[in-house]
């Protein structure tokens, strides 16, 4: 039996808490008609009557809607006695800062890489992203407040542009625009603005509740599509494309298995994360007793995931490639076959040509007795030395080389 249906998210904010349920508890906190003044929805189970007990509930209140565990607020920003917030996930967040910063000083220093900028500006996302993420659930802010909604806003709509960015990165693997050029780059700008103000306004009326077309009707429904659809289907659709072209780019077009394995290892590998995000989250906070939560093990998982993307991308974008005979699309061996012995090479230029009786035995014919004869000409069977990394002689004949007019002759002109 299926626990909630497309657009709803009272299940998921009550047994994996997410940063979107803090759009949906303002709403319920807050109603955009009455105020801040009015009681809050009974949906929160809040104190009603003393506004005193109320603000003390919401100052240690953590991430999510009537969770059964959740990490409360740290103290020293006026929270819970004891309570450190969600420092586990708040630390894998700046290590993931320090890592990407890592990985854009190494794209940066490949001037002469493909798609050098468009994977500048993913990083770049990614880094912003996990900054936000830090004030959206590491229970610095009271749950409720206008803080939180914009900066939870602000933190999705950089999750969902992130993916619009890998989306066009596998793009330019088909090589159909030139990378780093006003082609790529408009494009790659234009579809980001787009998705960045759609969908934080999305998030920002989802909270706020200014329009009432966003936002849940009523607000303990908990429903809303739109939401729904940024941040749960177009992860899985932007990774769905992604790894498409990258498979179809390594195969079809390179030849290679490599790619192949590097992006299903991360794909499983952010899967890996997200299920520590989305399931195991509650019974790691039940085992800790509200200390610590899936996400942190998430955000290292996803730092693993982004680390192999880099890395897939390095490898694309390699001088040479590893060979894979099996699969019928390796390239041709790193070292030429002798002359002698090269398939395209015709039968009849592995011997030499008929000598004339009446010309010398050591002379050969020159078409134009005005030109004068280069070395292969006077020495018609000469050998060249191999150079070390190869085997055979180079040329078994100087007369094929030539053209086959100059290689048939009669002797009475």
């Amino acid at each position: 039996m299926v626990a909630f249906k497309y657009g709803e998210w009272d299940y998921i904010c009550r047994v994996s808490p997410q940063p979107i349920c803090s759009l949906f508890f303002r709403q319920l906190l807050v109603h955009p008609d009455r105020g801040e003044q009015a009681a809050p929805d009974a949906y929160l189970q809040l104190p009603a009557a003393d506004p005193t007990a109320r603000e003390a509930a919401l100052r240690e209140l953590g991430l999510g809607i009537r969770a059964p565990c959740a990490i409360p607020r740290m103290e020293s920003v006026g929270g819970k006695p004891d309570a450190l917030g969600n420092a586990a996930n708040i630390v894998a967040c700046c290590l993931s800062l320090f890592v990407v910063a890592g990985f854009i000083r190494k794209a940066f220093r490949r001037k002469a890489a493909v798609a050098r900028v468009e994977i500048l500006i993913l990083l770049g996302l990614y880094g912003l992203l996990k900054f936000f993420e830090i004030f959206a659930t590491g229970a610095f802010l009271e749950q409720g407040a206008r803080a939180v909604v914009w900066l939870t806003a602000l933190h999705l709509a950089l999750v969902v542009c992130f993916f619009g960015a890998l989306v066009w990165l596998g793009f330019l693997g088909l090589q159909l625009v030139e990378d780093g050029t006003p082609l790529s780059l408009g494009p790659l700008a234009a579809s980001l603005a787009f998705l960045f103000i759609g969908s934080i306004y999305i998030f920002l009326d989802t909270g706020f509740g200014v329009t009432h077309y966003f936002s849940s009707q009523p607000a303990s429904h908990l429903y809303s599509p739109w939401t729904f659809s940024l941040v749960i289907l177009w992860p899985l659709i932007a990774l769905t494309i992604y790894g498409g072209l990258t498979v179809l780019v390594a195969v079809r077009i390179l030849g290679e298995l490599k790619p192949v394995i590097v992006v299903l290892c991360s794909l499983m590998t952010l899967g890996l994360g997200e299920i520590f995000r989305w399931v195991l989250t509650q019974p790691i906070c039940h085992s800790s007793d509200a200390t610590v939560d899936g996400s942190f093990v998430a955000s290292l998982l996803e730092l693993g995931a982004l680390g192999l993307v880099v890395y897939n991308w390095t490898c694309l974008t390699e001088a040479e490639w590893e060979e894979y005979n099996d699969l019928g699309f390796a390239f041709p061996p790193a070292h030429p076959l002798p002359m002698a012995q090269h398939p395209s090479r015709p039968p009849s230029l592995n011997t030499a040509p008929p000598q004339d009786p009446s010309y010398p035995p050591n002379h050969a014919y020159n078409p134009d007795p005005y030109r004068p004869q280069s070395h292969f000409q006077q020495n018609p069977h000469h050998v060249l030395e191999p150079s070390g990394d190869q085997q055979g002689p180079l040329v078994t004949n100087a007369f094929a080389s030539q053209p086959a007019s100059h290689l048939a002759y009669d002797p009475k002109t």
